[in-house]
């Protein structure tokens, strides 16, 4: 799955090879389940640890600000 890949190139702390897989995981979750499922707040959490660990914390931020 997306958030696998994800999950993957994030904890190789290869997180620009991360972000696109977080981007579609993201969409795929919202449209099946939609902005205010659990499992899209996760995606999107996730999706700002990678800005984290890319030391892009205003990127993090407003991601965060968003669950």
């Amino acid at each position: 799955s997306y958030n696998n890949m994800a999950y993957t190139y994030r904890m190789m702390e290869q997180f620009d090879k991360a972000l696109p897989y977080h981007r579609k995981a993201i969409d795929v979750s919202t449209r099946l389940l939609g902005a205010e499922n659990i499992y899209t707040g996760i995606y999107l959490s996730k999706m700002a640890e990678s800005y984290f660990g890319k030391r892009d914390f205003s990127s993090a931020l407003e991601i965060i600000q968003e669950v």
